[in-house]
């Protein structure tokens, strides 16, 4: 049977806040609890949702009960991941940033997390380079055998041409019931029909189910516009994350309005420990707090970076570095570091264009725990 999204008056969820009155209509609707037997998307058909209008004002909106089985992967949990994957563009530019910045912030990261023993995934053919980055791991000091590529069955030497890894491919998600881990595939349009060589290695290598897979065609539904806890609040900018609530298990769903060009939540906030978010954005405190969070950290807002775009990794923050932004750079520091982290600079030369930094470029792959039958 095909797959549609099913939308009726009925389906509705409204909550009343300090904001305002929120209706959201849901995502797909999933009628039992998806497992690797019985995906949520039949026969793998590729979901494709409708844009809703974006939001003026932050909403909030509190679910008592939740279709949702799965969450994604929560750095601020203190959990180590697996592995990190990275995607790298190949071309001379994209946008405003050079790629030589963009390849520059890319494998200082890789050197970085390959010296304390984190694998890097990096969908490549086998080339010049695939060649050259590995060279530029081992002259940051990196272990480059700690680099696995992800074969495209290509013969071209060239990666799978997108910097931003958060934004597109795999999204690992856990079952709330079982503790079983899958992963919906994220399809920007270039990348259509092209994505089964991360099915065919996510199940031969990591044992980790391919649930399903949509269309990332609006910037919104990309994966930088997930933000979650373990608590179960979930935020995204513009629009409410059409994954969430049907899919994602959330308790409280948090929306605020566009404050950038790509409008993705990674570039206001980042959760850092129970309870504890930071923002560059000091008018969404009150929202914050209303959505459960105990403590809210200011990060020093940019016109070209974000402070919140980080890579955490255990106790470590990996951020963007660059002399230009010295003195905000001081300052964030200093915040992370007050909610018990170490930062770890990645010097580039550039700020990531639209806010885009190192949480736009790497997407964290969970360690596999099978659950005891």
């Amino acid at each position: 049977m095909l797959f549609r999204l099913l939308f009726s008056i009925s389906s509705l969820l409204v909550a009343q806040t300090a904001f305002g009155t929120m209706s959201v209509l849901p995502g797909p609707l999933v009628k039992s609890s998806p497992t690797a037997d019985k995906p949520p998307f039949p026969n793998m058909e590729v979901i494709t949702f409708s844009k809703a209008a974006n939001v003026d004002k932050p909403q909030i909106l509190k679910l008592k009960t939740c279709a949702g089985k799965y969450r994604p992967f929560n750095p601020a949990s203190g959990r180590k991941p697996l592995a990190v994957m990275f995607a790298i563009w190949d071309e001379k530019k994209q946008g405003e940033m050079s790629i030589d910045d963009i390849m520059m912030a890319e494998t200082s990261t890789m050197a970085e997390l390959t010296k304390r023993g984190i694998q890097v995934l990096l969908p490549a053919d086998p080339g010049p380079s695939y060649d050259l980055v590995l060279k530029r791991v081992q002259a940051g000091g990196g272990d480059s055998s700690k680099i696995k590529r992800i074969d495209k069955s290509g013969k071209d030497g060239r990666f799978i041409n997108h910097s931003w890894m958060r934004d597109w491919g795999p999204l690992p998600l856990r079952n709330m019931e079982t503790g079983e881990w899958g992963t919906v595939l994220l399809e920007p349009g270039w990348m259509r029909g092209t994505s089964v060589f991360f099915k065919d290695w996510f199940e031969k290598n990591l044992k980790m189910p391919i649930l399903g897979s949509y269309y990332v065609d609006d910037g919104q539904f990309a994966g930088g516009n997930i933000i979650t806890d373990n608590e179960g609040c979930c935020i995204s900018a513009g629009i409410t994350h059409p994954l969430f609530g049907q899919f994602i298990n959330c308790s409280t769903i948090l929306t605020v309005p566009c404050r950038s060009q790509v409008c993705h939540a990674d570039e206001y906030f980042v959760v850092l420990k129970k309870g504890i978010i930071a923002t560059t954005k000091p008018e969404f405190i009150p929202a914050l707090r209303e959505a459960g969070f105990t403590q809210i950290l200011e990060l020093p807002a940019d016109d070209e970076l974000s402070f919140t775009n980080v890579l955490i990794v255990g106790k470590e923050v990996f951020m963007m570095y660059t002399d230009k932004k010295k003195e905000k750079m001081i300052q964030a520091k200093a915040v992370y570091e007050q909610a018990g982290y170490k930062v770890v600079p990645i010097k580039t030369g550039g700020c990531g264009e639209n806010y885009g930094a190192i949480h736009c470029l790497t997407r964290e792959i969970p360690k596999i725990v099978v659950p005891a039958r």
